[in-house]
């Protein structure tokens, strides 16, 4: 018995994968650019799973994480990428598991509980579009 490799299976189901996460990608980044409160900063990824967002200096993503989950959204704060807990103030956001649905509701629940925590000042989200 021949495997998916063998058979070229993989190749198709890539390109699929790949326009699958693409969309949902830039849903996501649609989503933080209109949402997020507008000290918050985001990064476009080139590749991968995830969106990092920055949040000001002296956020406690862990400290929120609680609430965001109470409200029905998980992320995964910054200091676990860190050995020296560094990156208090960013989080990780997945889109490649969710569909485009789901995204819109965890990025408005996740605005909701990031709102609450930051005064709201200055222009717009801002994409670090890398590319």
């Amino acid at each position: 018995m021949e495997s998916a490799i063998e058979l070229g299976l993989q190749d198709a189901y890539l390109e699929r994968a790949r326009a699958v996460y693409a969309t949902r990608r830039e849903h996501m980044l649609g989503l933080l650019a209109q949402l997020l409160p507008p000290q918050v900063r985001f990064t476009a990824p080139r590749g991968g799973f995830y969106v990092w967002l920055e949040l000001p200096p002296g956020a406690d993503t862990v400290a929120m994480a609680a609430q965001a989950e109470a409200a029905g959204v998980r992320y995964r704060p910054g200091p676990i990428f860190s050995c020296d807990q560094q990156f208090g103030n960013c989080l990780r956001l997945c889109f490649t598991f969710h569909d485009p649905q789901r995204l819109t509701r965890g990025v408005t629940r996740l605005s909701t509980v990031l709102h609450s925590h930051l005064a709201p000042t200055g222009p717009r989200p801002v994409s670090l579009r890398e590319g």
